[in-house]
């Protein structure tokens, strides 16, 4: 359903990067009702998200090597007319993809729904 990814996958990243006291800020601060507008809060432009936003940094993606992205990166794409939340996942260095659901990431999927769409593509890497 919708919104759902991103809630899976702020979950995930609450658990993985929380210092504990900052748990609830990661996981349910801002008001992101779409997947896509995450993207600036992993830019840092959301000043509660900023100590999230420092352990990741953005890259250049093309459409057909997000597959091969390693373990971490997330990945948000862009809204279109069809999809108006776009979507948000996590990629786990083999292929797969995490977010409101887990498995293979579907290329002709992607390329379909979202690509040949017009949706934007903005993939962060988590600094180790």
């Amino acid at each position: 359903g919708t919104g759902k990814c991103l809630a899976g996958v702020r979950g995930a990243l609450a658990n993985t990067y929380s210092n504990g006291d900052n748990y609830s800020t990661l996981r349910y601060s801002g008001n992101y009702g779409s997947a896509y507008k995450f993207a600036d809060a992993l830019r840092g432009k959301d000043e509660n998200l900023k100590e999230l936003a420092d352990n990741f940094v953005e890259i250049e993606c093309k459409p057909e090597d997000v597959k091969n992205l390693p373990a971490g990166a997330v990945v948000v794409f862009g809204q279109n007319n069809s999809k108006p939340h776009g979507h948000i996942c996590i990629m786990d260095g083999n292929g797969n993809q995490y977010s409101d659901w887990t498995g293979k990431y579907d290329e002709s999927y992607y390329q379909n729904n979202f690509f040949n769409k017009g949706s934007t593509l903005s993939v962060f890497l988590p600094i180790s």
